[in-house]
């Protein structure tokens, strides 16, 4: 009950703070992690090619039902096992991901990652393309048309774990004050597995499939 309490009262204050500044939707959230560093991302994915799945249940277009004007994030097939996430925020300046849906468990995870091609036109300068660094998201997911919840892991949480668990994965601190684990990917999801179930290392949004693309994507399946 205590832990529930607790994340309950996490959730709420990572709100009252973003809405402090203004109000934000869940599709906005992400975004808002990424440009204050309140992420973890990693070199390595976060699967192998054995826990890959695909579920046709993620297509469609997401976005926070009650904000017309919040960040649309729609998923595509884009392979047997791959799916293209293209982010629209209100400002127009779509991005695209490489995205999978992987099984730990029982649980389910997307792992996220710009596309490599993204990244070959991010700078006119051969060297400085060389140097940037191509890093995946992953997130807990839970696919509950119309309802797709997401967990990130708690940024507080994880540094306090990081610095008191000496078996914890290889990492370093990012630059933008994140965290980025630089481990294999086998070392990465032996951490994951052992704090799936700890609720106080996860925080929560949601997001809901717009009407409008529940039929279309139909279709594409």
């Amino acid at each position: 009950m205590k832990r529930h309490l607790a994340s309950a009262r996490r959730r709420l204050s990572i709100s009252a703070f973003f809405c402090r500044k203004r109000l934000v939707s869940g599709a906005a959230v992400l975004a808002l992690l990424v440009l204050t560093g309140c992420l973890s991302t990693s070199l390595n994915p976060l699967y192998t090619k054995a826990d890959l799945i695909y579920d046709a249940t993620l297509l469609g277009t997401w976005a926070d039902k009650d904000d017309p004007d919040s960040d649309k994030w729609v998923f595509t097939k884009s392979g047997d096992l791959e799916y293209e996430l293209t982010v629209t925020p209100k400002d127009g300046k779509t991005g695209k991901f490489e995205t999978r849906l992987l099984k730990l468990d029982d649980t389910l995870f997307l792992d996220i990652c710009p596309r490599e091609s993204v990244i070959e036109k991010a700078s006119d300068n051969e060297t400085e393309r060389f140097l940037l660094i191509r890093r995946h998201m992953f997130m807990k997911v839970k696919l509950a048309r119309p309802q797709l919840r997401l967990e990130t892991m708690q940024l507080d949480w994880l540094k306090e774990e990081l610095a008191q668990d000496r078996s914890a994965p290889a990492w370093q601190k990012g630059d933008d004050n994140g965290i980025m684990f630089t481990a294999s990917t086998a070392d990465l999801q032996r951490f994951v597995r052992k704090h799936i179930q700890n609720t106080n290392a996860w925080d929560e949004f949601e997001l809901a499939l717009l009407p409008a693309s529940d039929k279309a994507d139909q279709i594409v399946r």
